[in-house]
């Protein structure tokens, strides 16, 4: 019967539903001290069964005029355990006096050096900071390869280049909690206090997070979960008895 075929395939879904990643997504828009705009996002994959962590952010702003656009940290909190940094990898590039960009091998695995990881309590924030003036800060995109609007804190200053373009990946293993959600801040400019509190996008909530946790339990599934398993079974539990009680042919 096409139902009991149905019912069969949630009982498929529904059984490894809490032994997946959850992926949860933050965004900043705000303006920084100088009044300039200032956007990131920050797509966090949590897989517990592994104890890895993920953290992709991405610049949002396009031909940012200055160095205090350019994202330079970020930190999370965990409800328990901790987070052994992993390592940083995206897309170096340099920007000259002109703004022009030159990409430094087009390779988005290229790892970033200067980025240093320091834990306080159940707090990890990670930084281009650790050495004074930022390197490898995480630009957003520029126009047809020029940053038309950067003045000299961007296009041929020394110190800071090079950049890293638009996208930077960061990993972390040894994760055993979850993610606290309102604990996410994204860190712009040089002086390493422009951290900014990140927003859980509403519409990417996971399905197994609660109001102050992103992440799951897996010794508990959720009731979801259960209540598909079960009804499954009972359907496939129901479907075989009536097998079992129908009368024979008679010839």
């Amino acid at each position: 019967m096409a139902i009991g075929r149905y019912i069969s395939v949630l009982v498929l879904l529904a059984l490894p539903a809490w032994a997946g990643s959850i992926v949860s997504t933050f965004q900043v828009t705000a303006q920084d001290p100088a009044g300039e705009t200032i956007s990131a996002r920050g797509v966090f994959t949590m897989d517990q069964i592994a104890g890895t962590l993920s953290v992709q952010l991405t610049n949002q702003v396009t031909d940012e005029r200055s160095v205090g656009q350019a994202i330079t940290g970020f930190s999370f909190g965990l409800t328990s355990g901790l987070a052994d940094f992993n390592g940083a990898f995206g897309d170096q590039i340099q920007v000259a006096s002109n703004g022009v960009v030159s990409d430094l091998g087009r390779n988005p695995q290229a790892t970033l050096s200067d980025w240093r990881t320091t834990t306080s309590g159940r707090t990890v924030t990670v930084t281009d900071l650790g050495k004074g003036q930022p390197k490898l800060s995480i630009l957003g995109a520029a126009t047809d390869g020029v940053y038309r609007n950067a003045n000299g804190s961007i296009a041929g200053n020394k110190a800071h280049n090079s950049f890293v373009s638009e996208v930077a990946t960061f990993t972390f293993r040894g994760v055993t909690g979850n993610l606290v959600a309102d604990s996410v801040r994204i860190g712009f400019g040089t002086e390493g206090t422009n951290y900014v509190v990140a927003s859980l996008v509403p519409e990417m909530v996971p399905f197994s997070s609660s109001i102050s946790n992103v992440g799951f339990d897996s010794s508990a599934p959720e009731p979801g979960t259960w209540c598909f398993a079960l009804a499954g079974l009972g359907w496939l539990g129901y479907r075989r008895r009536r097998g079992r009680w129908r009368s024979p042919p008679i010839h």
